[in-house]
């Protein structure tokens, strides 16, 4: 694959010195943050890849080799605004925000195409937000109107982390987003960008970290080693199962630190393009994530569209973890996936027979 300028920018760079400030020091997460630019910018080099670790294209609609992006392009229609209503209706999400609409909880949000302008998302951003593709304190990326990496979609990123944020919204109305970017406008990225943003997730004690954009196939490296540490630190972190429809997850989703999210239909059957592993040890959670509608705000205005990907199922379970936390902040990541496991309706295979090993998440559940 042919690598072009934007996507070589900052290659080789990363937080290495906040890396080794935090790892090193073994400071807990409860220690006292210090942000600035000039800490941000003291820049050095991470470990070398082995590999050039390329991941994810958010979302898959001009091609690219999978991820967890979304499985179709977003069609913008304001006469599915049910769709929100029916989403709600299914995780008993009104009922649920009787006893916790997330307040307080920081969800971090690795990702790429915020829109921070959109109405669904204004008053919720952490003042931590952070582009690791820049190397500054703007992640807001709305597109720069070029087909940069030639496959016939222009800016073919834009709007995905928006409609993350929305669906981790959707479960969590009162939650804070800090949108870290990590992909370009295109939805590419480089693992040392997601390193760096888990890092300044990390640093800005961020309670929860939500993770979409890796396939079945694209290697982990070095992140599974942070997440680690970072769950040892008290960090929970939530990843996408990935759209590649195979009986495998990949080693991010597959990694004992985190959990890892597919999608179900509007039956609750396993969507046809989620991954599933049923010997996934410990078990994986679904969520809703065909045809959500939701918070989309291209460049030229602040719209809504219906879309489908775990990438988004994924958001709902961060959110639903938001409320957890809420009533208990205390809760340590495998506390905390382990009551998400357990506040879940049945899933079902193409044939009706229950999924082993997993269920769709149910936000009362959660919270009763």
């Amino acid at each position: 694959m042919t690598s072009h300028p934007t996507n070589l920018r900052w290659l080789g760079l990363g937080l290495g010195a906040l890396l080794a400030l935090v790892l090193v020091s073994g400071a807990p997460a409860t220690a006292a943050i210090t942000l600035s630019s000039t800490s941000l910018s003291a820049r050095s080099l991470l470990p070398v890849q082995t590999e050039e670790l390329r991941y994810g294209k958010l979302p898959p609609k001009g091609g690219g080799h999978g991820g967890s992006g979304a499985t179709m392009v977003p069609v913008v229609d304001e006469d599915l605004l049910f769709m929100v209503q029916w989403t709600r209706d299914h995780l008993q999400a009104d009922e649920a925000h009787q006893y916790a609409t997330g307040a307080g909880v920081t969800v971090a949000i690795l990702d790429g195409g915020f829109n921070l302008a959109h109405p669904d998302l204004v008053g919720h951003i952490s003042p931590y937000a952070y582009d690791a593709i820049d190397g500054d304190w703007d992640p807001e990326d709305l597109g720069n109107g070029f087909d940069d990496d030639f496959d016939g979609i222009t800016d073919g990123g834009v709007g995905h982390g928006t409609f993350v944020a929305g669906m981790v919204l959707l479960a969590a109305p009162d939650a804070i987003i800090q949108p870290i970017r990590i992909r370009d406008d295109e939805g590419w990225g480089f693992n040392h960008e997601m390193m760096d943003g888990l890092i300044m997730a990390w640093k800005a004690r961020a309670d929860i970290v939500n993770i979409s954009g890796y396939s079945a196939f694209d290697p982990a490296g070095e992140i599974v080693d942070l997440i680690a540490s970072m769950r040892a630190a008290g960090i929970r972190v939530i990843v996408s199962a990935g759209n590649d429809g195979v009986g495998a997850l990949g080693e991010l989703a597959h990694c004992p630190d985190t959990l890892a999210v597919g999608s179900t239909d509007t039956d609750d059957v396993r969507a046809w393009f989620s991954n599933f592993d049923d010997h996934a040890v410990p078990g994986m959670i679904m969520a809703p994530g065909v045809n959500l509608y939701g918070a989309y705000g291209t460049p030229d205005d602040d719209s809504s569209a219906y879309w489908s990907g775990t990438s988004f199922s994924c958001g709902l379970v961060s959110g639903a973890a938001a409320l957890a936390i809420q009533l208990d902040p205390a809760l340590s990541a495998t506390a905390l996936f382990d009551l998400l496991r357990q506040s879940t309706d049945p899933a079902f295979d193409d044939e009706g027979l229950v999924l082993p090993g997993t269920g769709r998440i149910n936000l009362l559940k959660v919270v009763d």
